[in-house]
């Protein structure tokens, strides 16, 4: 038996970086409200309104390219989520190099990008000369976890990255991380 339903007409799915902008209509509206809850769940935990997230992590990495090297280091991401839908971000790795940017949550940014996955998880997408760095921030309460992946963009062999010991770009075989920590103010 056949029923009588009402079928939305789809539009083209959009995809950038892997990710899925637009399927139909209504995909704008279900962004608003998980953003809207996204924020109102964090505004409750910081007085000014603002919600304050911190990443720290260590890297180990094998260099290639000028010359072969292993070591390693500790990256600090600094995100301030405003109760307008603006974020702050800055981060810093330990002895190399530092940035900060500012934009709208889902939107254009002069750094970073952030998303709003759903009322629990935000990504902070950071695009490298060759690879892309995503982080993955879930919070629970008071408490988050974050993820860190970095991926080789189509066509790439090396993640390349400017090295401070060297003062130029150097070339890397492999960057791993580990020790992810996050905290919420």
């Amino acid at each position: 038996m056949q029923t009588d339903r009402h079928i939305m007409p789809r539009q083209p799915t959009i995809f950038h970086n892997g990710v899925i902008f637009a399927t139909r209509t209504t995909s704008l509206i279900t962004f608003a409200i998980v953003l809207i809850s996204f924020l109102f769940r964090f505004s409750a935990l910081a007085e000014s309104g603002d919600t304050k997230i911190h990443v720290t992590y260590e890297t180990k990495f094998t260099r290639v390219k000028p010359t072969i090297s292993t070591g390693g280091g500790v990256v600090k991401i600094d995100a301030i989520l405003h109760a307008d839908g603006t974020v702050s971000d800055a981060y810093d790795v330990r002895g190399s190099r530092r940035g900060s940017g500012s934009g709208k949550l889902g939107g254009s940014s002069t750094g970073a990008i952030y998303k709003v996955v759903d009322a629990n998880t935000i990504v902070r997408i950071g695009d490298g000369q060759t690879y892309v760095n995503t982080a993955t921030i879930k919070v629970n309460g008071r408490k988050c976890t974050a993820t860190i992946e970095r991926v080789l963009k189509s066509g790439e062999k090396y993640f390349s990255s400017y090295d401070s010991s060297l003062k130029q770009t150097a070339y890397f075989s492999s960057i791993e991380n580990e020790n992810i920590k996050c905290r919420i103010e």
